[in-house]
């Protein structure tokens, strides 16, 4: 069953939560059983690997800022054309982006993230430091999560 929600409340919520940089208020906009889709990332499944990969990715741009551009509601499918502007190292970016995003019950249940990656990965290119921790991650993610009995 779908909640009624309107194209400015839900673009509203979006902004807020991306505008207070805290994994937690965006992990508010995620039904539980969420897909995220895009470059540069792996598919994204469920909300709390969401909350975790939102928050390590504000904490990699933490002077991050959003302006959106313009959106459109069409039946349970959002999709909001939004700029995201912040510093990588010493360089800062500004790059364009289009989530196409499908609610449920007025949270999102899937997004699909549209962008051109190569902004970002000359940033990274050229911060060898940010090398080791994708690099680190990475390998976290091989072995999979810590729990107490494998700490």
């Amino acid at each position: 069953m779908l909640a009624h929600v309107s194209n400015e409340t839900f673009v509203d919520r979006f902004a807020a939560a991306w505008g207070s940089r805290d994994a937690n208020q965006l992990g508010a906009l995620l039904h539980s059983d969420v897909v995220l889709e895009g470059p540069l990332m792996p598919v994204l499944r469920g909300r709390a690997m969401a909350v975790y990969a939102l928050g390590q990715f504000l904490k990699s741009i933490p002077d991050l800022q959003i302006t959106i551009h313009d959106s459109m509601l069409q039946n349970n499918v959002v999709f909001i054309a939004f700029s995201f502007r912040g510093t990588v190292g010493r360089r800062r970016l500004e790059w364009q982006l289009v989530d196409r995003i499908e609610l449920e019950d007025g949270l999102v249940r899937a997004r699909v993230a549209y962008f051109d990656p190569r902004p970002l990965t000359r940033a990274l290119a050229l911060r060898p430091a940010t090398w080791w921790q994708l690099a680190r991650r990475g390998l976290r993610k091989l072995r999979g999560p810590r729990t107490a009995l494998t700490q």
